[in-house]
């Protein structure tokens, strides 16, 4: 992270896809302070994993002294995906 964010052009973010079931992909990342940002619904082909297609998310994390201006909406989507990711992945997992 020091050498995107201490060296020209200076980026305000840094973005990151992951399967939303990579769950220990999930954790390292919260864990280096990014932050949920969006689902990539399976419909959209972000991920196929054999023949199935899979639900991704991206995190992002800002840097170099920016932050992201949080409406009702962004609190209403996350707290959203934060029941719904989970319970779609456990449902996943249980229809074989």
């Amino acid at each position: 992270m020091s050498s995107l964010s201490d060296h020209p052009p200076y980026p305000r973010a840094v973005f990151l896809h992951v399967l939303s079931t990579n769950s220990a992909a999930l954790s390292f990342y919260k864990m280096h302070g990014f932050e949920f940002h969006a689902s990539l619904p399976y419909f959209r082909e972000y991920y196929r994993i054999g023949e199935q297609l899979a639900d991704g998310c991206t995190y992002v994390k800002y840097i170099n002294g920016t932050y992201t201006n949080v409406t009702f909406t962004d609190v209403c989507r996350t707290f959203g995906n934060t029941i719904c990711m989970p319970l779609k992945a456990i449902c996943k997992m249980l229809s074989f």
